[in-house]
């Protein structure tokens, strides 16, 4: 019986073992999804590779996480000879470049000890201003003014139609709301290109020499 069971699994075995390869340069069997044929990288990569490995041929399979050491190293490698030195910065871009990432930062936070009263101020404005509970709020408070001035005595209405009191508030209230927003606006924009000012120099010399 037990040679019947083995005889049965035999072919969900050879499945499975057709279903993976070994990678050329760790010995260690993976699945064929997680490995890529050398020859289908980036020529500067693949031979950075063959500096280490020279006896792998085009068709060697190579894992994907060893692809993505070398990607790294071979960054690192340009970084340093580019500065003669490997900063913070520059493991960042090389790591990054290696997951295919996109280097980000939050500007928000790092421009947030560095806002003025006033800044933050018309931050916080600029943020209600545009939000769902102020246009709500703002919506019935408006209702309830023309309803009150509709339906109360003509003698205790404060602004009877055609609502000179309510034309003037809001006026009023676009004529301040307007610059305030764009006080929000500029400064996020300077904030935006003093982030970027920083890191296109290094980042963008890194990637125009990984994509040539």
């Amino acid at each position: 019986m037990a040679h019947i069971e083995t005889g049965a699994d035999a072919p969900a075995a050879t499945e499975r073992k057709a279903h993976k390869a070994v990678c050329a340069i760790t010995g260690r069997e993976r699945p064929r999804r997680d490995l890529v044929s050398l020859e289908t990288l980036r020529p500067s990569l693949a031979d950075r590779i063959r500096a280490d490995h020279p006896e792998l041929g085009p068709e060697a399979l190579i894992s994907r996480a060893e692809v993505a050491r070398y990607r790294a190293l071979y960054v690192e490698e340009l970084l340093q000879a580019e500065h003669g030195e490997f900063t913070q910065l520059d493991r960042q871009v090389a790591e990054s470049i290696a997951r295919h990432d996109t280097i980000a930062e939050n500007v928000e936070a790092e421009f947030e000890d560095q806002r003025s009263l006033g800044e933050r101020m018309s931050d916080h404005l600029a943020s209600f201003g545009g939000s769902w509970t102020f246009i709500i709020i703002f919506g019935v408070w408006l209702a309830m003014w023309v309803v009150f001035n509709q339906t109360v005595p003509s003698g205790e209405r404060f602004d009877p139609y055609p609502y000179i009191l309510l034309n003037l508030i809001l006026s009023c209230l676009a004529a301040i709301q307007a610059p305030i927003i764009m006080m929000s606006q500029k400064r996020l924009e300077a904030a935006i290109t003093a982030s970027t000012s920083r890191r296109s120099s290094r980042s963008g010399t890194c990637t125009r020499r990984w994509i040539t």
